[in-house]
């Protein structure tokens, strides 16, 4: 699954939304552990994302709480990643099966 195809159910979805799921996807599907904020606005630009240029991806993801959590690490850029409560709301709204199913 590429990630036009993953974000294509939230097409109209709150910026917010978008943005998390460009993180769940790179780390669930790509094993790619955090990203910046240029890496995600190249993403969202890849998925045609209508006004992606602006969209201040910072302030959105600096206001995600505890869905995101960061640090700094390639050049001083502050990397972003999905904290475990953040994975758990993409898969709500994706309304995508829970990683490991519980046994009956």
């Amino acid at each position: 699954m590429t990630l036009v195809e993953f974000i294509a159910p939230i097409k109209g979805a709150r910026n917010r939304d978008r943005i998390l799921a460009v993180l769940y996807y790179k780390q669930s599907f790509e094993n790619v552990k955090s990203l910046t904020v240029e890496e995600i606005r190249r993403l969202l630009k890849s998925t045609r994302v209508k006004g992606f240029a602006r969209i201040n991806i910072a302030d959105i993801l600096n206001k995600c709480g505890h869905y995101v959590d960061s640090h700094k690490e390639k050049d001083y850029l502050r990397q972003w990643n999905l904290t475990s409560s953040g994975f758990e709301f993409v898969r709500d709204m994706l309304s995508l099966p829970p990683v490991k199913p519980e046994l009956e």
